[in-house]
């Protein structure tokens, strides 16, 4: 994910420098759990967190990037993550323009 998000800072510099316009990235997840540990500071009782998950939540304080909760239906991430059949794979193929 951070590298991911390194990218949408690249992009959104250059979306600034040309247009002059504010811009915040927003990664979306269906992961209550990744929502809320990004979103905090620190690690608190949380065990065998990787570092770069600490420099996640620091750019989400410094709101150089928001976070946003997709539903579990709605997120067409599942194509590339989960072993899907029949309608689904195919409703969720064709809402990422693979037919």
């Amino acid at each position: 994910m951070a590298r991911l998000l390194r990218s949408c800072f690249w992009a959104k510099g250059i979306l600034q420098e040309c247009f002059d316009e504010k811009v915040t990235p927003t990664a979306f997840s269906d992961s209550s759990s990744a929502l809320t540990v990004s979103s905090r500071v620190g690690m608190g009782q949380l065990k065998h967190v990787e570092l770069r998950l600490l420099t996640i939540q620091d750019w989400v304080a410094e709101k150089r990037f928001a976070l946003g909760k997709i539903g579990t239906l709605d997120n067409t991430a599942d194509v590339g993550t989960k072993f899907l059949v029949g309608p689904r794979a195919r409703e969720l193929s064709e809402a990422i323009g693979i037919r």
